[in-house]
């Protein structure tokens, strides 16, 4: 089973779980929403189907994944990684008792598109896309991930990772990491 790794190059990664954006509107005095009826959607989930629908494989997408030489090695190396694809993160979830399907896993492309509506972070750098299988959640995850410090000076990096359900395009969390090399 590969590791979740979501930057490698730093020796240290400490991942501080975030409660806001969940819907977790705690102590909030808000007005109730007007109730939505069976079959209808909001405007949010018509931007999210949207998404996934206009950037499908049927549409020319595919499944590119940063963490693509990401596997345990052996001591010495020289161990080549399968490619990572939507059948291989499947077969992780089988492993796991967790099926999945992965003719319904969302692209690389509905993943950033997702991350757009959810106004993330540009960030320093270009967002990093990893399909993975989350063994916490137990579901296939896109994570995508900014970077919005880079601390040279106390060899450090932040940003935030967006999670998404690679089935549904649900947001499943909102995560900070740090690393300190």
């Amino acid at each position: 089973m590969r590791s979740l790794s979501l930057n490698p190059a730093f020796k240290l990664a400490l991942t501080l779980p975030l409660i806001f954006g969940l819907g977790l509107g705690l102590g909030c005095d808000a007005e109730p929403e007007d109730e939505i009826q069976d079959g209808e959607t909001t405007g949010e989930e018509d931007e999210a189907l949207a998404c996934v629908e206009d950037h499908s494989p049927a549409e020319g997408y595919g499944f590119e994944t940063d963490n693509v030489d990401e596997c345990p090695q052996p001591p010495g190396g020289g161990l080549e990684c399968p490619p990572i694809t939507p059948e291989t993160i499947a077969a992780e979830c089988d492993e796991d008792g967790s099926p999945c399907d992965p003719d319904a896993f969302i692209t690389r492309e509905a993943a950033r598109c997702l991350a757009e509506l959810e106004d993330f972070d540009a960030g320093l750098v270009e967002w990093r896309f990893d399909l993975i299988y989350h063994s916490g959640h137990q579901l296939p995850i896109w994570a995508v991930s900014n970077t919005t410090i880079i601390d040279e000076g106390d060899c450090r990096e932040e940003g935030e990772t967006l999670s998404f359900d690679a089935q549904t395009g649900e947001l499943v969390e909102l995560e900070q990491w740090l690393t300190i090399c």
